[in-house]
């Protein structure tokens, strides 16, 4: 990891290279050192700084080629670069700074003239990092919400017909009260039943808008079995008619953890969705759930095809996919990576191919005085885990 006090001074002059090191280390500055190109380059594979001052005329790599190699370079191109050099005429320093260096300064000069330059860069690149910080971060929060959609996409055959379920009940008690009226026979057991399938749709239709809005996560607290809950619901025919028994493990009183609850429920849909597509045959999927310390372990557990060992490390890349024109965007596991991350959390894997798969994820506890933040939640779990009967 690059450090923010570490500035690499690479110089052919021994001396120069020397009182350098010392002056800069009299500011606050830690100070690595390299006598030509190359050695640079080989001190920057093990340290990265946060600035280079390079002399330009030294033996072997020489000061305009080293700046060549490192711009070129992915991890060292936005390290701002200072050239420090004897060649001072216009023409020189005109070559310098359209090669596209941050400074360039001729010799001799004075330490007291060289760290305003540096702290200015420094600076400059901080705020520049910070911007770029900001920008992946909205990427980011885009891509969930684009894969979020992508999941529910996934669902919109299961929906369709669970609510085609639904309202078929409705009707068929619609038209038994009808009748029961015109017979003077009306009974409220019929009524209780039309409500209670009409709740079924609301809850469904509640739950599938809900995952569906573009939320900014505030890092409230959530109850696991809520999200759980809500979650299954949504899947309940698709993992009816995938031929998967459903195996729950956890008590009932887990405590809460830090997760933003909607970022939660994406990262378990994302997981169990993955664990019924691995078995397209059937199967069972477990979920499991312990305190453990300072966290909330949670296990989601397949019987399915497994995941080939030259995969494992791969698999929580973005754009990662083995479902190749079968529906696969490659950002459902990075995305579970992202938000269980950003949290305070870790998400781990095994497998063994043939055999199955399963994700660990470890989440954070809430923190004292959080439990009446997750009233609401508590609410609706209660609610979700009624629909699943």
């Amino acid at each position: 990891m690059m450090s923010e006090n570490i500035i690499l001074v690479v110089d052919d002059d021994r001396d120069l290279l020397k009182g350098i090191k010392l002056g800069l280390e009299m500011e606050g500055y830690q100070v690595l050192t390299a006598l030509d190109g190359q050695e640079a380059l080989a001190v920057m594979e093990q340290i990265p700084p946060a600035l280079i001052l390079a002399d330009v005329m030294m033996p072997g790599l020489d000061g305009y080629a080293l700046f060549e190699r490192i711009r070129q370079h992915p991890r060292w191109k936005a390290i701002p670069f200072i050239f420090i050099t004897a060649k001072g005429t216009p023409e020189d320093i005109r070559f310098g700074r359209e090669l596209g260096s941050d400074d360039y300064i001729t010799k001799p000069f004075e330490i007291e003239d060289l760290v305003p330059i540096i702290r200015a860069r420094l600076k400059r690149k901080e705020e520049m990092e910070e911007v770029w910080q900001g920008e992946i971060n909205e990427l980011k929060e885009h891509l969930t919400h684009t894969q979020r959609l992508a999941a529910l996409g996934l669902l919109s055959a299961s929906f369709a017909h669970e609510v085609g379920n639904i309202l078929t009940s409705v009707m068929g008690y619609a038209e038994i009260m009808r009748k029961n009226l015109e017979k003077g026979q009306a009974s409220g057991e019929d009524l209780s039943k039309l409500i209670f399938q009409a709740r079924r749709a609301v809850s469904l239709a509640r739950s599938t808008l809900d995952f569906s809005r573009r939320k900014k996560g505030d890092n409230r607290t959530a109850l696991v079995t809520g999200a759980l809950g809500r979650v299954l619901s949504l899947l309940e025919y698709r993992l009816h008619k995938s031929q998967i028994k459903l195996k729950k493990d956890f008590p009932s009183n887990l405590p809460l953890v830090q997760v933003d609850p909607n970022e939660l429920e994406q990262v378990l849909l994302n997981l169990i969705l993955n664990a019924v597509q691995a078995m397209p045959e059937g199967g069972e999927l477990e979920i499991k759930a312990r305190p453990a310390e300072e966290a909330l372990r949670l296990e989601i557990r397949d019987t399915g095809v497994g995941i080939p060992a030259e995969n494992l490390e791969r698999i929580f890349d973005p754009f990662f996919t083995t479902r190749g024109d079968n529906g696969g965007t490659g950002l459902g596991l990075y995305i579970c990576r992202y938000i269980v991350e950003k949290h305070g959390g870790q998400i781990e894997v095994e497998s063994r191919l043939g055999e199955g798969s399963s994700f660990c994820l470890t989440l954070p506890l809430a923190h004292p005085g959080s439990e009446r933040s997750a009233w609401r939640a508590g609410f609706e779990a209660d609610d979700s885990l009624h629909c699943l009967g």
